[in-house]
């Protein structure tokens, strides 16, 4: 067993030659930094742990590179409360729990992927536990030919640039309570549809419909970006603009209630040279008959129309956090 406490190591290398050894227990470093930290192609027979966070230690320890490639952890994997600056992981399976708990991730290794700073995590298995919890990650996350079998979470993660969870094989149930994304614009809607399930799964009906309209957002951004539009594509992306106008996609009944006010107004103006009260309630009701509108079908007809509309954006914003 060997456990290294407030340390200072240039390089830390765990290759073939190490993993013939069976009769570890335990590895353990406590506190203090790490230039360049390599795990290649071995059988992590042991617990491996950086920094397990306890009462007795709530340290943090600083890492300029971490590379884990072709390897298997048959046991534990921690590594708690660390500042990573730039990391590569690929090639792995987590036989148990894979613990990330608290730690701060810079960028990904300029070794692998040039001019690409994303934190990729590639080919890898977690088959039991995969915790994210409270972690960071300043640049974009992306998780490609991933398998989670077991449970995971995401609690309180900090995402600064986005998530990508495209190419991930999702068995089990993953936890995105309290997870914050920044910047959404580089999420795709595939990665939010995933996440939205993940909270319906969960029966998070709140955080479910936050998702959902973040996904019918980028769906937006995509229609508006493609160059040659079918009549349907056409059409989709009108509706999803007066959605979106009209209620940020059923989310803000406030603003539904904002536009059944400016529907009142405009009515209002259209049909007399200055402004009654009086009328204004009339034209914000769809209880009001054709001789408040002077007769005027296609003025009553807009105003039905809209109105319609809108309060039933207004009652589906309300009920989105309210029903069971």
């Amino acid at each position: 067993e060997f456990e290294f406490i407030d340390c200072e190591f240039s390089r830390i290398m765990f290759d073939s030659f190490y993993s013939e050894k069976k009769n570890l227990y335990k590895f353990n470093i406590n506190g203090g930094k790490i230039d360049y930290l390599e795990i290649r192609s071995i059988e992590m027979k042991n617990k491996f742990y950086i920094n397990k966070q306890t009462k007795r230690n709530q340290k943090i320890v600083k890492i300029n590179n971490l590379t884990i490639i072709d390897t298997v952890f048959q046991d534990n994997f921690k590594i708690h409360n660390c500042e990573v600056d730039n990391i590569f992981i690929q090639g792995v399976d987590f036989e148990k729990n894979a613990d990330f708990f608290k730690s701060k991730f810079l960028k990904g290794s300029d070794e692998h992927y040039q001019n690409d700073n994303s934190i990729y995590f590639t080919a890898i298995n977690f088959n039991s536990l995969a915790l994210f919890g409270d972690t960071v990650f300043k640049e974009k996350l992306i998780f490609k030919y991933i398998t989670f079998k077991g449970y995971n979470h995401f609690k309180s993660s900090k995402l600064n640039k986005g998530i990508d969870l495209e190419y991930t094989n999702i068995q089990n149930e993953i936890n995105f309570y309290g997870l914050e994304i920044k910047d959404t614009s580089t999420t795709s809607q595939e990665t939010f549809r995933i996440i939205k399930h993940q909270f319906e799964k969960l029966g998070n009906k709140i955080e479910a419909n936050r998702y959902h309209s973040l996904e019918l957002n980028q769906r937006l951004i995509a229609l508006s970006n493609e160059k040659c539009k079918s009549f349907q594509k056409s059409s989709e992306l009108l509706i999803l603009r007066i959605h979106k106008c009209s209620s940020n996609h059923s989310s803000s009944w406030s603003l539904a209630l904002l536009w059944i006010f400016i529907v009142g107004i405009t009515t209002n103006l259209c049909l007399y040279d200055e402004w009654e009260m009086n009328n204004f309630f009339k034209y914000i009701s769809i209880l009001s008959n054709i001789e408040d509108f002077k007769s005027s079908y296609i003025t009553m007809t807009l105003n039905k129309i809209s109105l319609g509309y809108l309060y039933y954006q207004f009652v589906t914003a309300v009920r989105k956090d309210t029903r069971k």
